[in-house]
């Protein structure tokens, strides 16, 4: 569901309303509205998926997303594309914290950066995916809603075969009652997970404006929609296949020194790519779709090292309290991103996309550096 909650939702809406005349900062906000469902319902989604179970939550998750996309794509009304945006949100959010709390609980100590590189893999593929649907429908609204039900269908079978799999698993982790998570230990845990909010925070404004925006600033730069799908691909397809070396790096180096030298790699990646952009070189050059590759690895690594961070730092009764706080700093970076950048680009141009995610990639390095050396974490 990845491929289309993440891959998918977000460069459809921007293109479709671009298409429909409408402006950068509409899509912004229509985008930035599924990211709020994640702040919205993230604190509750723990109880509810203790109350539903794993099958009955992802079922109702596979149908708000089907939901969503019915209303962008077999209508043309602004109150549509926002319940739209509503109910993939929710999806999103239900989808998302029931899946890392699920990895986390079942993976043994010296495995969680191993096993959270696998799932932040194929949850990388749905960024990659999700561009390539576009570009193989060209862009034609029916057969987008027919990949969807498609999909939704795929998922629904799959989640009921294992159904009791995943009852079972989740029985498990919650084996032992939960402690009530007072104020104090909140705060706690979440001085812990300091540098992880801030990578978490930072890497979700950068991804969901790359997401929403890259294919559309490829065409505005004069390429055909074929080029941005390619593009959006590149980016995708590194933010899967990177993510792996993440646990294979935390296996053998400290989480922090592997966070920060990830942000310094997201630094050299944005900068190479205005390098390239400014130098005369096509925007589906080997250079820059190289460095766009590499941009969206590391991108979706600081994420991906979030959560490693969490299921190492934080104690078994903490860890959905990690996975929610993680998932909310996400959110509003996600939010904030998409909002910020549509409305920069709406008055500076789609190239203002690049310049704005390289500036608050080196502010995340400044507070990382700083963070680390305030917190005297080793590094």
């Amino acid at each position: 569901m990845q491929v289309l909650q993440c891959g998918l939702a977000g460069p459809f809406i921007a293109l479709k309303l671009t298409r429909e005349g409408y402006s950068a900062f509409l899509s912004g906000f229509l985008v930035s509205i599924i990211w709020a469902l994640v702040i919205a319902l993230g604190s509750a989604t723990p109880a509810l998926i203790k109350r539903l179970g794993i099958f009955r939550i992802n079922l109702f998750a596979i149908s708000l997303t089907a939901l969503g996309f019915a209303c962008f794509s077999l209508f043309d009304d602004i109150a549509l594309y926002v319940f739209g945006s509503i109910s993939i949100g929710a999806a999103l959010t239900v989808r998302w914290i029931s899946c890392d709390t699920l990895v986390i609980q079942q993976s043994a100590d010296a495995h969680v950066g191993r096993n959270v590189g696998i799932h932040e893999t194929l949850m990388g593929g749905g960024l990659a995916v999700g561009p390539l649907m576009l570009w193989l429908s060209d862009y034609g609204y029916g057969l987008v809603l027919l990949s969807v039900l498609v999909m939704s269908g795929v998922a629904t079978l799959l989640l009921y075969f294992d159904s009791l799999h995943f009852e079972t698993s989740a029985s498990v982790g919650h084996a032992e009652e939960r402690l009530t998570l007072d104020r104090h230990t909140k705060k706690e845990a979440s001085g812990e997970l300091g540098q992880a909010l801030m990578s978490a925070f930072f890497g979700g404004f950068i991804e969901a404006s790359f997401v929403a925006f890259l294919p559309a600033f490829v065409i505005s730069q004069g390429y055909s929609v074929a080029a941005g799908g390619l593009v959006g691909f590149a980016f995708g397809l590194g933010g899967t296949l990177l993510q792996p070396l993440m646990g294979v790096a935390t296996s053998r180096a400290r989480v922090a020194f592997v966070q920060l030298s990830c942000v310094v790699l997201i630094v050299i990646c944005l900068i190479g790519a205005i390098a390239v952009m400014n130098t005369g070189y096509s925007l589906t050059s080997p250079a820059f779709l190289s460095l766009i590759f590499f941009a969206g690895g590391w991108i979706g690594g600081a994420n991906t090292l979030a959560v490693i961070d969490c299921g190492t730092r934080l104690e078994s009764h903490l860890i959905e309290f990690g996975v929610a706080r993680i998932a909310t700093f996400y959110t509003v970076g996600a939010v904030a991103g998409p909002l910020i950048v549509g409305a920069i680009a709406w008055k500076a141009g789609d190239v203002a996309l690049i310049y704005t995610c390289t500036a608050f990639a080196l502010l995340l390095l400044l507070i990382s550096g700083n963070f680390a050396k305030v917190k005297g974490r080793p590094i």
